[in-house]
């Protein structure tokens, strides 16, 4: 049976073409997915491995095609000579094919770590990009607060490790303009501190990180001062290049303490002067008391004497009495002196009568004046100006009350303070205090003025009762002792202002020892002094004591005589206050006549001389009218027998 091959041909070549258009669509198809990401390693991989099946498919299927078309036409001939080609282009296209089906995972895997990769690569670009927004903010803000420190009004500059003012700001061009081509930092800005070790540029240099320091400079010739603020000027990697100085101008604030100081220099003494004004009733008064004591006792002394009785007992009270005397002066020069305040251990109860005993003689008697004084101990203190503080509680009160009269209460006690009682008063340090307490019977003090009784300058006394300026200064003088003033007052009732001072620790007195005999001795001693009653009663005192004594009744005498015989004489007993010529000029004069030789200055008052720079000009001892046989014996014998201590040059 004969097979027609026109259906063959037909369903082979009808194959053909379907198989032709499926490549075509799949080629176009899996173009179109590998241009979606042209990077896409993989997707491309899937493509050139379609195009590999395509291109298999179109040979085939061209193949059969072909093959159906020469068959049909009777060209079997042909076919066969060229059937060989189409099986080898065949077979090329599945080697590729399969090539590409071996390395498929792998190119599916090198994709995957590419994608991870690119995931990571793209979080770090992220991530260094956030960082470098963030440093850039930063970089933005340092440069804008450093321009903002350059533009200020404080001087500011960059020193380097050489001197060399490596940049500066205009505030500090200000003061220094760079001029005649100075660029050293002491050439720009001289200074106390340039070439020592406290200049802030060395001090950074030995290490230090932080300077604080105070100087001057000399800016158009004119001292001026600052505050410097210096730090270690570093480059990246933290080697130092130098320093950032600021300049803060004092000059001001200096000249405001300086006048602050000096004002309250004055006040002080406008206080001491208020102060004198209201003892000098209360000093005459003691001092006619005394005067009276020891006129009376001499006249009876004279009137007993020419009867033949005895009369040593007046002799005595007079006695007494000149220590009294000597006693009040010594309180007034100590309360007057303007010299540096001194503080030293003193007993405040003894203070505190002295001082009643002057406000006694100066209180009106419509006024009752009650003591309660205990002994409490010592206090270091200064005692002109705890007497100051006293007096001005007193006084106040006393002022009180002169209108209707009352009672003045002044007692002293000892208060353990603690922690707690010092709750408002931080600078103070609890433990044993004395409390002085000033009570009034007067109007009280209303609330509204209570507060404002310690500022300076406010008063409700008139005008010429009173500055404003004493409780103000007390309180500053309690607080520079280490303690405080307090106020308890009622309206109608009165006010009571306690005065409190730290205690100290003292050396517990030794018990009273016998008194010892008066010395004496058989030197010579030349006594000069321009009050003939001075000179009478030193001689008459010294010659019997066994002394043997020259006196001269002035300076130029005691010269004369020194320079005749220098060595004639053992001890020079001078004056201070003379005509002609000093008590110190008289003991340079006998310094350079006769080395090395004994001398006591003796004087009532002097500003210029004191024990201290007596001894550093070669005086070995020093002492202060009146003078009784007892002291002055004993400075003799001190004098003659103890070695002189060496000079300070």
């Amino acid at each position: 049976m004969t097979v027609s091959w026109l259906p063959v041909i037909a369903i082979d070549s009808g194959g053909s073409l379907v198989t032709l258009l499926l490549s075509g669509a799949c080629s176009w198809y899996a173009r179109k997915w590998a241009r979606q990401k042209p990077d896409h390693i993989f997707r491309n991989y899937i493509y050139l491995l379609t195009l590999a099946i395509v291109f298999f498919a179109l040979s085939r299927s061209l193949g059969h095609l072909a093959k159906q078309i020469l068959l049909w036409q009777g060209q079997e001939s042909l076919w066969r000579s060229i059937s060989p080609y189409s099986g080898a282009v065949n077979s090329a296209t599945f080697i590729v094919i399969f090539a590409f089906g071996i390395y498929f995972h792998r190119f599916q895997a090198i994709q995957t770590e590419m994608e991870m990769y690119k995931d990571n690569l793209e979080e770090m670009i992220d991530q260094r990009t956030i960082e470098l927004e963030r440093k850039n903010e930063d970089l933005i803000k340092s440069q804008t607060a450093l321009a903002n420190v350059l533009n200020s009004s404080i001087p500011i500059c960059i020193t380097g490790v050489d001197y060399e003012v490596v940049q500066a700001n205009q505030a500090y061009y200000q003061f220094w303009p760079a001029e005649d081509g100075h660029s050293k930092c002491f050439e720009q800005r001289p200074g106390s501190l340039c070439h020592t070790q406290l200049c802030p540029l060395r001090q950074i240099v030995d290490g230090q990180t932080d300077v604080l320091i105070e100087t001057s400079k000399l800016i158009a010739g004119r001292e001026r001062f600052f505050i410097i603020t210096a730090r270690p000027y570093t480059d990246a990697d933290g080697k130092l290049l130098g320093t950032i100085e600021s300049f803060q101008d004092i000059t001001i604030w200096k000249q405001a303490a300086d006048e602050r100081t000096l004002l309250e220099r004055q006040l002080r003494l406008a206080q001491k002067m208020e102060a004198l004004g209201t003892m000098a009733g209360g000093i005459a008064h003691d001092f006619n008391n005394i005067l009276t004591a020891i006129i009376g006792f001499a006249e009876l002394g004279r009137v007993r004497a020419q009867a033949g009785i005895d009369c040593s007992h007046y002799f005595d009270e007079v006695l007494q009495a000149g220590d009294r005397a000597r006693d009040l002066v010594k309180h007034i020069l100590t309360f007057s002196n303007r010299g540096e305040r001194t503080k030293n251990s003193i007993l405040i109860d003894i203070l505190a009568k002295e001082i009643l005993k002057l406000i006694r003689a100066s209180t009106p008697t419509t006024i009752e004046i009650r003591e309660n004084i205990s002994p409490c101990g010592h206090i270091f203190a200064d005692p002109t100006q705890v007497h100051q503080v006293i007096m001005n509680l007193c006084t106040n009160a006393v002022q009180e009350m002169e209108e209707s009269g009352g009672t003045l209460t002044v007692s002293l006690d000892k208060l353990d303070l603690t922690a707690t009682d010092l709750t408002d008063e931080p600078d103070m340090t609890p433990g044993p205090h004395a409390a002085i307490a000033v009570s009034d019977t007067g109007r009280g003090i209303p609330n509204h003025i209570r507060e404002k009784i310690f500022d300076p300058y406010f008063t409700t006394k008139p005008f010429n009762k009173g500055t404003g300026l004493g409780l103000a200064m007390a309180a500053n003088i309690a607080k520079s002792h280490g303690g405080t003033i307090s106020l308890r007052t009622e309206v109608g009732k009165g006010s009571t202002f306690t005065l409190f001072l730290p205690l100290i620790q003292t050396i517990q007195e030794e018990a009273d020892i016998p008194e010892e005999a008066i010395p004496t001795g058989t030197e010579h001693i030349l006594v000069v002094d321009d009050e003939p009653a001075i000179v009478e009663v030193l001689v008459s005192l010294l010659q019997n004591l066994g002394y043997r004594v020259t006196a001269a009744s002035g300076s130029l005498m005691a010269l004369e005589s020194l320079k005749a015989d220098p060595d004639d004489f053992d001890l020079l007993i001078t004056d201070q206050t003379m005509p002609q010529m000093t008590g110190l000029e008289l003991a340079r004069a006998a310094t350079a006549i006769r080395p090395g030789f004994p001398m006591i200055l003796c004087t009532g008052f002097s500003r210029d001389i004191d024990a201290g720079n007596a001894e550093s000009l070669g005086i070995r001892g020093f002492v202060m009218k009146p003078v009784t046989l007892r002291e002055i014996a004993k400075l003799i014998r001190k004098v003659l027998d103890e070695p002189p201590s060496p000079i300070q040059p």
